[in-house]
């Protein structure tokens, strides 16, 4: 079983704690559709996140089995740990 490095590690909790603030602002969201601040700090976390997501699948590996874009890595998710095994 392969480990996650350091750098694997900080991206993972750095998607972790933006991804929390973005669902956080979806939530806001849904109950104050027409604050425009709340709205561009959502595209704002949503741009962070993307890029964070594009980092970390570059250098670590998809995050979703959906991300596999050639058939022969497949399988290769299945060497890093299920999220109940990394050790926070």
């Amino acid at each position: 079983m392969a480990c996650l490095d350091g750098r694997c590690m900080k991206l993972l909790y750095d998607l972790m704690e933006w991804g929390f603030a973005q669902t956080e602002l979806i939530l806001f969201l849904d109950t104050h559709p027409d604050d425009v601040r709340a709205l561009e700090e959502y595209n704002r976390v949503t741009q962070r996140m993307n890029q964070l997501t594009r980092e970390y699948e570059a250098y670590c590996g998809p995050l979703v089995v959906q991300d596999f874009a050639c058939p022969q890595e497949y399988w290769a998710w299945l060497e890093t740990p299920w999220p109940w095994e990394i050790d926070y």
